[in-house]
Formats: C-alpha cells, sequence, structure tokens
C-alpha cells in the first residue's frame, strides 16, 4: 500500500535536483507486515527502493486467530497516541489509515482510537508500528 509520496527540489547556483521520497507499508493479513521509505530521482525509482528495503524489514506480528487483540494497547510517538481496545468485532471507526494497516495487519478483534493535533503519515506509522508490535497471544498471557 501507497502511503505517501513526496518531491523535494535543491537549488544550487548551477541548477535545480529534483528528488522524490515514497513510503509503503504491506501486510498478508495474517500478521507479517512491513514499511519502508524509498528515495530516487524519479517517482519510478524511489518506490522501486522503497520496495526493495519492504523486503528486507518484515517483521511477524504474534497473534491468535481467535483472538487477535488479548490487551489494550496505547502507544505515544511525538504528537501521535494511539488507543487501540479488545472488542469481539471489527471497529473500524476513526483513522482510515490506521483502519487499513490494521486490517492489512490481520488484527481482527479490536476497535482504536487516534489522537494527534498535525496530519503526518510519518508519524501515523510510527506510532501504529510501535504499538502494534507489543501484541501478544492469550498462549503468552497464561
Amino acid at each position: 500500500m501507497l502511503l505517501n509520496t513526496k518531491s523535494n527540489t535543491k537549488v544550487t547556483t548551477l541548477n535545480r535536483i529534483q528528488s522524490y521520497k515514497t513510503l509503503v507499508f504491506m501486510g498478508n493479513g495474517n500478521g507479517v507486515i512491513s514499511y519502508a521509505k524509498g528515495r530516487g530521482y524519479t517517482p519510478a525509482d524511489s518506490l522501486h527502493n522503497a520496495i526493495t528495503l519492504l523486503k528486507k524489514n518484515i517483521i511477524a506480528i504474534p497473534r491468535d486467530s481467535k483472538c487477535t487483540l488479548p490487551l489494550p494497547i496505547n502507544k505515544k510517538h511525538q504528537d501521535y497516541r494511539i488507543y487501540i481496545r479488545p472488542v469481539p468485532g471489527f471497529n473500524s471507526h476513526g483513522h482510515p489509515l490506521v483502519s487499513f494497516m490494521l486490517t492489512l495487519t490481520g488484527i481482527d478483534h479490536c476497535g482504536f482510537h487516534v489522537a494527534h493535533t498535525k496530519k503526518n503519515v510519518y508519524n501515523v506509522l510510527k506510532v501504529f508500528y510501535k504499538a502494534i508490535t507489543k501484541n501478544t497471544t492469550p498462549q503468552e498471557l497464561a
């Protein structure tokens, strides 16, 4: 899933140098997720670099298919706070990006709330990664 694309222009005395940044997130729906930031001089180069780094940054989230979130999780990154709580179904009311990332992660039994003052996709992704890596399974709790 392509989250964000930015262009950057560096002005020198001779010319302008344009570069691009791309942020991507990947999940298989069974607890394997990854994210990466790619840079390049064209949008295609930055996307290719991001996908290459995406394959190197794969992590597995511990989860159970019947109870994907046994305990509530509260995390903070800069001015973003995320509150994920266990519920019997999936409550997708809230930040649409977090909802889609939870679906790609495979966390089905939760509700969430994201509190923030600025809209920054990088911070949303970082606070989500911090929170979701703290997930446990009911077997680990026992």
